[in-house]
């Protein structure tokens, strides 16, 4: 889905809600590949163009564009094992490119009609150089992401957060965004009341994250977030 719209009047105020899927693509199931990310851009083909992510609050000026684009679903079964001539109806239907009708399904289009000879060399030469698909693609940014945040961390620091008080996933939320946005200026004291860290703390670019937490007074702010 896409949906463009441009802005007319002074001092115009974009809200949004239910964004999801702009980080982490959606899964591929039973050798499906994953989907693709969603996207808003503000003044989308030109010099100004900005991507900006989830929308919360957006002020915009007169003749502002605003680009939104949803996120894909993630595909069901190996996309070579698709019908060719589905996937030409695919793309005569404006849903798949041409480009992505030869680089993810394999199939060879000349005129809008598949070349059968040409695509089946085509699927048999992806086969061999991709190997096996796996059940479940959750996409390179997932992976990246669980490489540098291991599955007995995150199952640690799920425990953690469940047991915390209703609203402080916000106020942990808010110091973060404070000490990204305004480096030097958060203090965190009333954001931490009576929450803090302890353990070994890695830095941003580390192979795993600070790996102990534990509920004690706080007696300043913690170090980083």
């Amino acid at each position: 889905m896409r949906m463009e719209f441009q802005v007319f009047h002074s001092d115009t105020v974009v809200t949004a809600r239910g964004q999801e899927r702009f980080k982490i693509q959606p899964w591929g199931v039973a050798g499906g590949q994953c989907g693709t990310t969603g996207s808003a851009v503000v003044n989308p083909d030109t010099p100004l163009a900005r991507d900006i992510g989830k929308i919360d609050a957006l002020p915009l000026g007169p003749g502002a564009v605003v680009r939104i684009c949803g996120p894909s679903g993630g595909g069901y079964g190996d996309p070579f094992d698709r019908a060719p001539d589905l996937v030409a109806l695919d793309v005569r239907a404006g849903l798949v490119s041409d480009a992505a009708a030869r680089e993810s399904y394999g199939v060879v289009l000349v005129d809008g009609g598949v070349e059968p000879r040409a695509t089946s060399d085509l699927r048999a030469d992806m086969r061999a150089q991709r190997g096996p698909r796996r059940e479940f693609d959750y996409g390179p940014f997932r992976e990246q992401l669980e490489a540098r945040w291991p599955v007995d961390i995150s199952a640690e620091c799920a425990l953690l957060a469940n047991s915390l008080p209703p609203g402080f996933s916000a106020r942990l939320c808010q110091a973060h965004d404070v000490r990204r946005d305004s480096p030097g200026r958060a203090t965190g004291g009333q954001l931490w009341p009576t929450w803090t860290r302890r353990g070994k703390r890695y830095d941003s670019d580390s192979a795993a994250p600070w790996v102990t937490l534990t509920r004690r007074p706080a007696a300043s702010p913690p170090t980083g977030v």
